[in-house]
């Protein structure tokens, strides 16, 4: 703590020491009272600065994905993108089944016209 300041004028006698006495007290209660509001400002400025942190905190961990094993979600995704392409190719694969098989009726129902009927050809 500060020492008192000088004062202005001593008073001697049981008066004087009194008024010394409570000039020490207020002096010391206004030291003691810029502290504690110093201290008081500190203490609020941490606060808001702790809350601050944890708000900033929470909403850094809300912006995070719903799904808890994002790990997880990307297999089933690719699976999902695996299962896509081979059914693409299977159709594909079906398509080409499909043109030969009406290929092959083609060519069958062609060369059924070009050949003469069985009966016929016992005449000959």
């Amino acid at each position: 703590m500060a020492p008192l300041p000088p004062a202005r004028a001593r008073v001697h006698g049981v008066v004087g020491e009194a008024e010394r006495a409570g000039a020490v007290v207020r002096h010391a209660a206004r030291r003691t009272g810029v502290l504690a509001v110093a201290t008081a400002k500190v203490v609020l400025w941490l606060g808001v600065v702790i809350a601050s942190l944890v708000a900033i905190g929470s909403l850094g961990r809300s912006r995070h994905p719903r799904y808890p094993d994002l790990e997880a979600l990307r297999r089933s995704t690719a699976q999902l993108e695996r299962n896509r392409q081979a059914l693409e190719a299977s159709i594909r694969h079906q398509q080409l089944v499909d043109q030969l098989v009406r290929d092959v009726r083609d060519r069958e129902l062609r060369s059924d016209r070009l050949t003469p009927p069985p009966a016929l050809r016992s005449h000959r």
